[in-house]
């Protein structure tokens, strides 16, 4: 692929479904738009498997735009086109009956047009732009049913999606007034301030899942229609990580408190949503918090780059094959969540099949997920400073990967559905889990009885417990099972703040009727004020200057009351 060829296939990632969207209102032809819609992110693919590196500027747009392809983007752009593939290939048959269609594939295409225009931006204002229209496009495709819990899920998400842009635009300005330049990788001249830092994660935090602002992660999920959840788990969640990895100082500064608040999150993050993820009753549900203990094995990577800027350039390879795998396999495990199965497909090997991306997830030797998950530890062991006691952790997350992925095992078999009406998502997920377990073919394995051993005992021990909770069903769990609900803390918190502006509106209400009683009364007294100093001036001979004084605070006290008037009427 020459430059021009990369350059046009840049441009062409960038426009095509915003021109696909522009296509689907012309009657005559809107009928092969939608045929042809997992043609839109195939030109992306392309780009992404290339060994071409591009970068364009278009100075008229924003502050100076730029987008391109690079080694720091190009696996999440290879996942993000993989993702909305699948997801547009299953949603040709979910809109033949869907309804409102055209709204759905208006949200879906600007999603994914924020999407692609956010992995390829290489400054940070496109990247937020591009940012927030994806995430506000996000919206209409969760809820979309209209259901209850769609429109909950909705609410609670455009809440945290509007509160991340706002935190987001506060880190941009910090980082402004830091770096020498907008464009990635960021120059800092200075160790940005802790207030910029926070913001960037707990902006990006929304969108990966951080805890405990994860709550709209499950919800949307379990509401979103089967395609545009395939979208939010594939392709979604890794804009904030890759968010973090371009607005953080990762290997520049050493920042031991966010490095050490990082690994903290990162592993509240796993033991939670392990908690949380098998106490549900809806497979799309327990993946959102199967993803969330993901990112938290992600944070993990971020905190040791804060710990150890000198190793980040070991680290960010690994993190970004950890992000690719989990990409794949998630996407091929929410594939399958429908329950679709072949008619002449065997029971015992539809379930062996749909038990593949669990296996992969939980990073068995021979996989994608187990050359990234052995690097890490290899990491956390050479870092030192206290970093290697998370190692014992990072085994028993990987334990709890295997009971969350025992449990969505159980979930998706008791929806079984022999069919051959849809068997698209089966066969997207076959795909998806062939490339995981291939991957490591082209990759450079850990090797050795100690590492292999390692990565095994979790499985071993995770399958064993889950055997026996199957077998004995002991009560105590049984029993908490559901009470859970799907967002866990979502409803609490929507209640307490519900409650809260109730009470807040009484109190507003009640300041406002003394402020207009107040206002009205101060307004006759400037009157009579007003009215008294006139008949000063008719009736009494003072000198010069002291009228001149008083007509100034007649002015003044009128001024006043004007402004007290306006203020009144406004409110």
């Amino acid at each position: 692929m020459t430059f021009d060829l990369a350059s046009l296939a840049l441009l062409v990632t960038l426009l095509l479904p915003w021109l696909t969207l522009a296509l689907l209102p012309i009657t005559r032809i809107a009928r092969w738009v939608r045929a042809s819609l997992p043609a839109t992110p195939m030109v992306a693919l392309g780009l992404a498997l290339s060994s071409v590196s591009v970068s364009q500027n278009w100075s008229g747009l924003l502050l100076g735009s730029a987008f391109g392809v690079n080694e720091t983007n190009r696996p999440f752009l290879l996942i993000t086109a993989i993702a909305w593939l699948a997801a547009s290939w299953l949603t040709i048959p979910f809109i033949r009956h869907a309804r409102s269609s055209a709204r759905f594939l208006t949200c879906f295409l600007l999603a994914m047009a924020g999407n692609a225009a956010l992995v390829l931006s290489q400054d940070a204002v496109s990247f937020y732009t591009a940012f927030a229209v994806m995430s506000l496009s996000a919206y209409g495709l969760i809820n979309h049913n209209g259901d209850a819990a769609a429109i909950f899920a909705g609410k609670v998400y455009i809440a945290l999606a509007i509160a991340g842009e706002l935190l987001l635009f506060a880190a941009l300005l910090g980082i402004a007034q830091h770096a020498t330049a907008l464009e990635f990788p960021l120059a800092f001249e200075t160790r940005p301030p802790h207030w910029t830092i926070a913001c960037t994660v707990l902006g990006f935090g929304i969108k990966a899942g951080l805890v405990p602002l994860h709550v709209s992660l499950p919800l949307a999920y379990a509401a979103a229609p089967h395609p545009a959840g395939v979208a939010l788990a594939g392709a979604m969640l890794n804009a904030g990580i890759l968010g973090w990895l371009h607005w953080l100082p990762l290997g520049t500064f050493e920042l031991p408190l966010w490095g050490v608040a990082l690994i903290a999150a990162g592993l509240a993050g796993v033991l939670i949503a392990t908690v949380f993820g098998l106490l549900q009753r809806d497979a799309r549900a327990l993946l959102g918090y199967s993803s969330i203990s993901q990112v938290g094995l992600m944070l993990l990577f971020l905190g040791v780059g804060l710990l150890a800027p000198d190793r980040w350039q070991y680290i960010l390879p690994l993190l970004t094959l950890f992000v690719v795998h989990h990409g794949i396999v998630k996407t091929a495990a929410f594939c399958l969540c429908d329950g679709a199965r072949p008619r002449r497909l065997p029971v015992a090997v539809w379930i062996a099949l749909l038990a593949l991306p669990g296996l992969a997830l939980i990073g068995i030797p021979f996989s994608s997920g187990f050359v990234a998950k052995s690097g890490l530890k290899e990491t956390l062991l050479a870092t030192g400073d206290g970093v290697a006691g998370v190692v014992p952790w990072l085994t028993a997350a990987s334990v709890g990967t295997v009971l969350l992925m025992a449990r969505w095992l159980v979930l998706v078999v008791g929806t079984s559905n022999a069919t051959r009406s849809n068997m698209r998502g089966f066969a997207v997920a076959m795909l998806l889990i062939a490339v995981s377990f291939a991957g490591p073919l082209f990759i450079e394995a850990p090797s050795g009885f100690s590492v292999l051993g390692s990565a095994t005992l979790p499985l071993i021990v995770g399958a064993l417990i889950a055997f026996a909770v199957w077998r004995i069903r002991p009560e105590p769990v049984v029993h908490q099972i559901g009470r859970v609900p799907i967002g866990d803390i979502a409803r609490p918190m929507a209640r307490g703040i519900s409650h809260t502006a109730a009470r807040a509106g009484t109190l507003a209400a009640a300041i406002e009727q003394i402020w207009r009683t107040t206002s009205a009364q101060v307004a006759i007294w400037l009157h009579e004020l007003s009215a008294f100093t006139a008949e000063r001036y008719t009736t009494s001979r003072i000198d010069q200057t002291k009228r001149q004084g008083a007509f100034a605070l007649f002015l003044v006290v009128l001024v006043l009351f004007t402004t007290l008037l306006v203020v009144t009427s406004n409110h």
